[in-house]
């Protein structure tokens, strides 16, 4: 892998520097490569794939330490902190170089996760039950139902992740999970959130989820 950096990731990498008191060619190629790797939309830089790397790229002829003596250089960095400090570089104990503010948000993220992924929402079983056996009704062929079953831990769980190759019906799945939860709806407002990577991701799955709806009601 052969990394093209960007100017920011240079100037990054000067200011980290600059705010070391360093003039070491490898804290210069790691800060630079951690601002790359956010460029390339990681959360990270894995010091792990440093090694697989074309550095010819960088412009700097150093052949970096092995990763051990790596791990103990950037420790001893001031611009380099472990987590929880206030630095603006985060140093994992899985070898793993953050940007402050992306370690941050990954916190963040986590710990929401983990607290929605705890407890269950109350529901009316009566009408899941005669939801369910409308919008997934039993087909001949044998086997579990796992749309259903997406639908129903979603009902029960305050978060739920539904994953799956095209075509696989993720967004019919939806649609019937957010009919089976307006159903549910009782004098607490229901609020319903879209959201895509892009406009025209957004855009796109709207517009799908508007035709599976018409399709719902008229069906």
């Amino acid at each position: 892998m052969k990394p093209e950096l960007r100017s920011i990731d240079r100037h990054f990498a000067g200011f980290i520097c600059r705010e070391s008191g360093s003039t070491r060619p490898e804290l210069w190629i790691i800060a630079a490569l951690a601002s790359h790797a956010v460029g390339k939309r990681h959360t990270c830089l894995n010091l792990a794939d440093v090694a697989v790397m074309d550095l010819s790229a960088i412009g700097v002829a150093v052949n970096l330490p092995p990763i051990e003596r790596l791990l103990e250089q950037l420790k001893e960095v001031p611009a380099i902190g472990a987590p929880g400090d206030i630095c603006p570089l985060i140093l994992d104990a899985a070898g793993r170089i953050y940007l402050h503010r992306y370690w941050s948000y990954e916190q963040d993220l986590a710990r929401v996760v983990l607290e929605k992924s705890s407890g269950s929402e109350p529901v009316c079983e009566d009408t899941l039950r005669d939801g369910l056996r409308r919008l997934f009704p039993a087909s001949a062929a044998e086997g579990i139902d796992w749309q259903a079953i997406a639908a129903i831990a979603a009902l029960r769980k305050k978060l739920c992740i539904i994953s799956g190759g095209p075509g696989t019906g993720k967004t019919s799945t939806v649609v019937k999970i957010l009919a089976l939860l307006i159903e549910q709806q009782t004098a607490k407002r229901l609020r319903i959130a879209l959201a895509a990577p892009t406009g025209k991701a957004a855009a796109r799955l709207k517009d799908s989820i508007s035709r599976m709806k018409d399709n719902l009601a008229s069906s």
